[in-house]
């Protein structure tokens, strides 16, 4: 192995380290994934994952093994997901079936990499779209929008009535990237905006929402984006809806005030203890 100094003596540089594919070095870092000691199994980790495929049948063999802890085996899935290598399918498929969701969601980041021929999208949109866990359903669907999986647009839009907002939100972003073929979405996206306890203290979701509706198209939804416009947060996001579904707003003197107050509220100088109705509770 090269000394990883080479010419560079005295010049407080040092160049990136020769990588060791020997067999035997990689068995010793896979050894090493098991070690209790977070810093030398993450560092291990990190040089099986610079070595890439040429380590990837003994990591296979590794999580194929019985009895190994889930910290070892999510070392392992790390390492199998930037080699692209289709021969990791087959053990990131079982890893979908482990019962700790950080496994489980692991491993379908690491199909999401190395499934490029998309073979397994049935168990992604089938499956994985209806897992228990959020934290799954979530990467499920940046998956079905990575790969394109248009077919999977009623699961997307069944999405949007997660209990969970962390799903909710990229199934939004994805309806959007999809608007052209999504316009029966909107009263799915109306439902939501007007349940009080989902859109709650939550200005992301919401703004998400808004934004949305204008590509989506349809002017059922004019009435709940007309309902936003006195509030700082979101109002540019309904108006620019309204303005896409014909619905200008830019002289509206509702607008115009919610404008000035959010500009105020900004203002260093604006007294916060003085008296000032939310413009979301004007009439």
């Amino acid at each position: 192995m090269g000394s990883g100094n080479k010419g560079y003596e005295g010049r407080g540089i040092v160049a990136e380290e020769e990588l060791d594919t020997n067999p035997e070095h990689i068995k010793e870092l896979v050894g090493l994934l098991s070690n209790e000691d977070n810093k030398v199994s993450e560092d291990a980790r990190s040089k099986l994952t610079k070595i890439g495929a040429p380590a990837l049948d003994q990591v296979h063999d590794r999580i194929s093994t019985t009895g190994i802890s889930r910290r070892e085996k999510y070392h392992c899935l790390w390492i199998m997901k930037y080699p692209k290598d289709p021969r990791s399918i087959p053990y990131t498929l079982e890893a979908l079936k482990d019962k700790d969701p950080n496994l489980r969601s692991m491993a379908l980041e690491v199909l999401g990499y190395i499934d490029e021929q998309r073979v397994n999208k049935d168990v992604v949109i089938d499956r994985m779209l209806h897992d228990i866990h959020h934290w799954v359903r979530k990467r499920a669907v940046g998956i079905v929008s990575d790969w394109e999986l248009r077919e999977a647009l009623p699961q997307v839009i069944e999405a949007l009535h997660d209990h969970d907002r962390s799903v909710v939100l990229p199934a939004l972003k994805t309806i959007r990237e999809w608007h052209k073929e999504a316009a029966h979405a909107a009263p799915h996206v109306i439902d939501i905006l007007e349940d009080p306890i989902a859109t709650s203290g939550n200005d992301d979701y919401r703004y998400e929402a808004l934004e949305l509706l204008g590509y989506l198209g349809d002017k059922d939804a004019i009435p709940v984006l007309r309902s936003f416009i006195g509030d700082p947060d979101l109002y540019t996001a309904a108006v620019k809806s309204l303005k896409m579904l014909g619905v200008d707003m830019s002289n509206d003197p509702k607008v115009k005030k919610t404008q000035e107050w959010a500009e105020r509220r900004g203002d260093s100088s604006w007294d916060d203890d003085r008296e000032e109705t939310h413009p979301y509770f004007w009439h």
